[in-house]
């Protein structure tokens, strides 16, 4: 059972026509002039002598961060595709070339091609050189902002011993028994209450006579 509902999880890209037409329908409303909370600013850069940048790189040998740059990357991969949906939709409420009706009229086309190239393509940028020379900055950055010299030592000292090694090799599979031992425990309560809310909200439904044009959406 629980195999069937992750293989379902992707479908949550592609945007019910439901959404859509939400922002379409609003789309002519009056500014609220609500702003979106911003990002806090990034911390200030530091200089990183010789002997602290020599003691970084002796730590990530030995936490193999490689592999924690590769997790980094892929996650933002992933969120990048997540957004595609809302992406589409802001680009098509925006047009100003179709009317409203035009914009309805053409969701079900954008889902169907559209977003699956959009999803495709999405996020290559975290897959860049460039990125990874960042990624790789500012990690150097983010510990010598946070730990000493001596405390990144200690820390290397610690990962390189077989206490360490066994830290580092066995986290995944802690993280792996945790997550999935949860989620067969309650992931199918939270599809079977889900379901018998749809349930309900499907059953409420008047469906239109045979031959009668869609209900506009409610305001």
């Amino acid at each position: 059972m629980m195999q069937k509902y992750f293989k379902l999880l992707p479908i949550a890209l592609f945007v019910p026509t439901l959404v859509f037409a939400q922002a379409l329908q609003g789309q002519n409303a009056p500014a609220t002039g609500a702003q979106a909370p911003q990002a806090p600013a990034a911390p200030a850069r530091i200089d990183i002598d010789a002997a602290k940048k020599a003691a970084i790189k002796d730590l990530f040998a030995a936490i193999e961060v490689e592999k924690l740059e590769a997790a980094m990357a892929n996650s933002a991969q992933m969120r990048a595709k997540e957004m595609v949906p809302e992406i589409l939709q802001e680009a098509l409420v925006e047009n100003q070339s179709m009317t409203v009706d035009q914009k309805r009229a053409v969701v079900p086309q954008l889902q169907q091609s559209s977003i699956p190239k959009l999803v495709e393509s999405a996020g290559t940028v975290f897959a860049t050189p460039q990125f990874k020379a960042d990624q790789t900055d500012s990690l150097y950055q983010a510990y010598a902002r946070y730990y000493s010299t001596q405390e990144i030592k200690d820390l290397t000292t610690f990962y390189k011993s077989s206490t360490g090694q066994k830290f580092l090799h066995a986290q995944d599979l802690v993280g792996r028994d945790v997550v999935n031992g949860l989620l067969d425990k309650y992931m199918p309560q939270s599809v079977n209450a889900t379901r018998s809310m749809a349930d309900k909200e499907v059953a409420n439904v008047k469906a239109p006579a045979a031959g009668a044009a869609p209900a506009a959406p409610q305001k």
